[in-house]
């Protein structure tokens, strides 16, 4: 969607943003956007998805976080164009690196992403990093995808898979 003029200044609602339903939608406000970049936040409950007692969410999770951040400035974009989210399907990770072994109950984390390149096919590289109390405690670059039609891209890579069984 290169080229949308986001509407600085408007709320959005975590639910009307991100396509995950439920509990795997993991994130809870957003913080900022412009162009170019979102903060999203999420805080450590006990009743978070992946919680552990006594330990907390691993920080594996934050990979997660980031994508759905990633998910969330994709979403806004949609939304100002008039559609719906859609789903995006995250290609990779590279130097994904965490300082913390996971986020404890009460932490609230700051996820930032940051759109580093995205070419005419909505490939895009975002740099994206999770801030506890201002300390950035974990970073990593994502690549995604938001494909046209993502249940056509699966129905066709389901029926490539069958065809080479």
């Amino acid at each position: 969607m290169s080229g949308v003029n986001v509407q600085l200044g408007r709320q959005y609602k975590i639910t009307d943003i991100v396509a995950h339903a439920d509990r795997m939608q993991l994130l809870d406000d957003v913080i900022e956007y412009d162009h170019e970049k979102i903060v999203v936040s999420v805080t450590i409950r006990d009743n978070t998805e992946f919680y552990v007692p006594g330990v907390g969410v691993p920080a594996w999770v934050g990979i997660e976080y980031m994508a759905q951040a990633v998910g969330a400035f994709s979403g806004i974009e949609e939304v100002q164009c008039g559609k719906k989210p859609q789903i995006g399907l995250l290609l990779g990770s590279r130097r994904c690196t965490s300082d913390v072994g996971e986020f404890r109950l009460g932490q609230r984390l700051e996820v930032t992403a940051q759109l580093q390149m995205r070419d005419e096919s909505d490939l895009a590289v975002f740099h994206c990093e999770i801030a506890i109390a201002g300390k950035t405690v974990a970073r990593g670059d994502l690549k995604a995808i938001r494909p046209q039609n993502v249940e056509q891209l699966i129905a066709a890579q389901s029926a490539e898979n069958s065809q080479a069984q």
